[in-house]
């Protein structure tokens, strides 16, 4: 059997995911890789130990292939966007893995305030902490010396590539997350460079999702067992390939992507520019289309503060069972999920996380609940700004790990009041970079192919909004929308 091997490398774990060429998951190994969360905001990790975990989960792929007579015949990496580590010549790392939640740089963020809108209609980001710019001029401030010592500023997808084949290249739906990218040209952008003091020369070149980057170097091969000079393809970030592989092929669908934070993508044929800069426009893991994409910084990561705050051991099945007992609104109890600063819309890092309307009679289920509904909130808010700058949409597919639930499935349809399917497998990450990487090596002649190959034996669930509902939830849309007025004064 001819199989390829996905890296998707999260926040919190890495996995490889072994699939045949008809998109069906053959096997998956996993490893739990959490970053270092410091009180004063910083997200760290060690550089290294993402190589080394890389070549163990290469070299479990390779052992099992053997063991069941398979050929492992190319490699396709996605990951998170967003973190940057200055590394050497040889791809070492020169300093900590800045991780893309990392909040040192908010104190520069007021410092471009009068260039916001020129680095928006440029590279469609909005000024965040979170964007790769802030934290690349970050180093070149507070650490010059290992600055000057540094060959390229690169991502956790970028140093893995280059241990891999030892390529320093970077796809467009990663260079989008930088803030240095030109939107309209897919170029790095020599005014936006300009604006932030950055060389060109310390950013790695650039590619198109999709695309075969290098092949396995020697002794890499060596190492974890499989064969010298594979082909290595660079799949396109993780929420670009989770949209892919969610089925995102058309403009009328909005994916919603929840694990540690949430993201809502949409579908467009050309750069979409929000006016009022709310959400922000990327390139697509499908070459030459783009994503509008909302980011809401902590949604899931409230909901597993709460569960661990209750008691570690309990899990999150019986978490949603506590949430069932609480009816629609949450007896009114409102939980605002920027408990490490909003995302958008808002763009706030400064933002607290809000549970507010608490009484005697509040039991751990409304709060539970009041979580669940203050992410579906959330989500839909950068759901309406998509239909109000792009186009209407009709349905919401789901993916990440909140997707198992299906009391948040249901709260995602009430609030939003459209249908949102779940797909059968809900760790769609992987599959959209297996999508890439097939198309990338001719198994399909195109993403719509590959996708309704690898889903034609699965079933998806539906989720039907409650009318009725809706005067209770636009209730509570309106509570957060006063607290938020009255928290800013």
């Amino acid at each position: 059997m001819k199989t390829l091997v996905i890296v998707d490398t999260g926040t919190t774990s890495m996995r490889a995911t072994i699939f045949d060429l008809f998109g069906s998951v053959v096997e998956m190994t996993q490893t739990n890789h959490p970053p270092q969360y410091y009180p004063d905001g910083r997200v760290e990790h060690d550089a290294q130990s993402y190589l080394s975990v890389l070549e163990d989960l290469l070299m479990s792929c390779s052992s099992f292939a053997y063991q069941n007579n398979h050929t492992i015949e190319a490699l396709a990496i996605t990951s998170f966007r967003s973190a940057v580590v200055p590394v050497d010549r040889e791809g070492a790392a020169l300093f900590p893995v800045i991780m893309w939640q990392d909040n040192r740089t908010d104190s520069l963020v007021s410092t471009y305030a009068s260039l916001r809108e020129s680095i928006y209609q440029r590279s469609g980001a909005v000024i965040t902490s979170v964007f790769s710019s802030l934290k690349i001029q970050w180093l070149q401030t507070h650490h010059n010396e290992i600055y000057k010592k540094t060959h390229k500023m690169v991502g956790i997808q970028d140093l893995l590539i280059h241990h891999l084949t030892h390529a320093f290249v970077t796809d467009h739906s990663l260079a989008g997350r930088t803030s240095l990218l030109n939107i309209h040209t897919l170029s790095w952008d020599e005014e936006l460079l300009r604006m932030y003091g950055i060389d060109v020369s310390l950013l790695c070149n650039l590619v198109k999702p999709g695309s075969v980057v290098g092949a396995l170097d020697r002794d890499v091969a060596l190492r974890v067992g499989l064969q010298a000079g594979l082909p290595v393809i660079s799949s396109g970030g993780d929420q670009q390939c989770a949209a892919l592989g969610s089925g995102l092929l058309d403009e009328e669908t909005v994916i919603a992507n929840t694990g540690t934070g949430s993201y809502v993508v949409g579908l467009s044929l050309k750069p979409v520019i929000d006016p009022l800069m709310r959400v922000f426009c990327t390139p697509s893991a499908i070459a030459g289309l783009y994503h509008l994409e909302g980011g809401m910084i902590s949604t899931g990561s409230v909901y597993r503060w709460f569960k661990e705050m209750l008691d570690p051991s309990l899990d999150f099945a019986s978490l949603d069972q506590l949430a069932l007992l609480s009816p629609p609104g949450a007896r009114g109890v409102v939980v605002i999920p920027h408990f490490k600063g909003s995302g958008s819309p808002y763009w706030d890092q400064q933002a607290k996380g809000v549970i507010n309307n608490l009484t005697l009679s509040t039991t751990k289920g409304d709060i539970a609940r009041a979580i669940l509904e203050g992410i579906a909130l959330e989500i839909e808010e950068n759901i309406a700004i998509f239909e109000v700058i792009a186009h209407p949409i009709e349905q919401m597919r789901v993916s990440g790990g909140m997707a198992k639930s299906a009391v948040f499935n249901q709260i995602q349809a009430d609030i939003l009041q459209k249908n949102v399917v779940q797909p059968y497998n809900t760790e769609t990450t992987s599959l959209g970079a297996w999508i890439n990487a097939s198309v990338a090596l001719g198994h399909h002649a195109s993403h719509l192919e590959a996708y309704e190959n690898a889903v034609s034996q699965q079933k998806a669930v539906l989720y039907s909004p409650d009318v009725t509902l809706v005067p209770i939830y636009e209730a509570l849309l309106r509570e957060k929308v006063r607290y938020l007025s009255t928290y800013k004064g």
